[in-house]
């Protein structure tokens, strides 16, 4: 399926309960990336980690990001670091309107930037090395999600 097919969601998620109650249920998590199989895995790890989850592609996400107010986005950064660069200032954009530095921003590099390098740009609070390791993407989401608590 091509990413720029995904389903969007265009507002929070409506869940309903039998006494006719309803909540809008916010993502914790964005993962927004070109390539769908590393989409699933974040948000798989994410939903490991007790947060829940969306994918977006890179124009979904500028477009949608404002709207779904997450905790955390996780942006992979492609092959050459840099597929997402445009969303980092619709994300810095997001964090002056939230008030509470939310979204917090994690990185996934292909590890051709060391960790400092990555995180010269004031909007990133965390870099995680490709390949991905479940466990240590969930840590740093826990991490992440802990702190904008």
């Amino acid at each position: 399926m091509p990413v720029d097919k995904m389903a969007v969601p265009g507002s929070p998620v409506a869940a309903r309960f039998h006494d006719h109650s309803q909540v809008n249920i916010q993502p914790s998590v964005v993962a927004v990336g070109n390539v769908p199989v590393n989409l699933v895995v974040v948000t798989r790890i994410a939903e490991r980690a007790k947060l829940r989850a969306v994918s977006l592609s890179p124009s979904d996400a500028i477009r949608n990001l404002p709207s779904l107010t997450p905790i955390i986005v996780v942006i992979d950064g492609g092959v050459d670091n840099c597929e997402c660069d445009t969303l980092l200032d619709v994300i810095q954009h997001c964090r002056r309107n939230s008030g509470q530095g939310h979204p917090r921003l994690l990185f996934l590099s292909t590890g051709r930037k060391t960790e400092t390098q990555s995180l010269l740009h004031p909007v990133m609070d965390a870099v995680v090395a490709k390949p991905i390791v479940p466990e240590r993407l969930e840590a740093v989401l826990a991490d992440l999600a802990q702190q904008s608590r």
